[in-house]
């Protein structure tokens, strides 16, 4: 494990606990139990650690889809429910982080993290989703014309954060959002109402 791993465990427990406001550079540091010139070595500043935290989590998330976009035993809506199934699992079983985290973007309309957390998606899961979406087509599980700028609107609807203030407040948004965000995404590949239902496990979380 590298000195930069220790510290975004680090992180991730104590943002956890604590959230992020209320967690210090210091007790990263301390928690990590590295040098603090290890810390600035690698990031200028929380906000810079934080956005690159993201990047070390999804590194998981790609893992995984690299591994189901190459199953032969599975179609492709199959795969893109597993795929998303994993995005979901990744997000409840670190309940407490995701919530803290979430919470703290939605507060403070971090507009920075979420473009970022826009590009991870794009730079890093859309050469396996692509391939997804292509052998969807070729199959004809999906009713798609060009797998690609369809690609392109499916990304644009899994990172569309909504209205932060309605999300954080209003139970009911959030349910009209998720139902909405789901009916939307079986629509742009023409799939059947209810095929896709995983967005419904976003409730356990509290945000």
């Amino acid at each position: 494990m590298t000195k930069k791993d220790k510290l975004f465990i680090a992180g991730k427990k104590l943002f956890s606990e604590k959230g992020y406001e209320k967690t210090s550079i210091e007790e990263i540091i301390k928690e990590a139990a590295v040098a603090k010139g290890t810390f600035y070595y690698y990031f200028k500043s929380k906000e810079e650690f934080l956005e690159k935290m993201f990047d070390y989590i999804f590194d998981e998330a790609i893992k995984k889809l690299e591994i189901i976009s190459i199953r032969k035993d599975i179609g492709a809506t199959k795969k893109l429910i597993t795929f998303l199934g994993e995005m979901v699992k990744m997000k409840t079983q670190d309940k407490e982080f995701t919530e803290k985290i979430a919470r703290y973007i939605l507060e403070k309309n971090f507009n920075i993290l979420i473009y970022r957390f826009k590009e991870i998606y794009m730079e890093k899961l859309s050469p396996y989703l692509l391939k997804i979406f292509i052998e969807g087509k070729e199959t004809g599980e999906f009713d798609i014309d060009n797998p690609e700028i369809t690609l392109g609107h499916f990304l644009n609807l899994l990172t569309y954060a909504g209205d932060p203030k309605k999300m954080l407040n209003n139970p009911n948004y959030l349910k009209e959002f998720v139902y909405t965000r789901q009916r939307l995404v079986e629509k742009v590949l023409g799939l059947k109402k209810g095929t896709i239902r995983i967005f419904e496990e976003i409730f356990q979380l509290n945000i």
